[in-house]
């Protein structure tokens, strides 16, 4: 399937999400932090998502997607955030900043997993 990078400062949601997504079939390479992604994707080749956590303390989603955008690399892999604690204005920042689509609580499994499914469909949305 995919080669999905997760970034996740939840040390309880990154491996469920990490597992949730491993069970579609994916690849995930997984972080805590926005900081360490950007260096992970500097050794990977091939990412076909990446899946963020919107808000994190050291890097927040906004910074991390401007910089992802700002790299020829990385313009055109959809980035999917996650307001695991926002609402419609985070959605909003996400989609601000440059990412494809943003969910917002209450999120489901069934939610992620089409959205996911969706934006490597090559949908600009879930």
């Amino acid at each position: 399937m995919a080669l999905i990078v997760l970034i996740e400062e939840s040390p309880l949601m990154r491996p469920a999400l990490r597992d949730l997504l491993q069970l579609d079939g994916h690849t995930v390479v997984t972080t805590g932090r926005a900081d360490e992604a950007l260096g992970l994707l500097e050794d990977i080749i091939g990412v076909e998502l990446v899946v963020t956590n919107f808000a994190m303390p050291e890097m927040d989603g906004a910074t991390l997607v401007r910089r992802l955008r700002a790299d020829t690399r990385y313009q055109r892999v959809p980035v999917l955030a996650l307001a695991l604690n926002g609402d419609q204005k985070v959605s909003q920042q996400a989609l601000d900043a440059g990412a494809n689509n943003c969910l917002t609580p209450p999120i489901t499994v069934e939610g992620l997993k089409n959205a996911v499914k969706h934006m490597l469909n090559g949908n600009s949305n879930g």
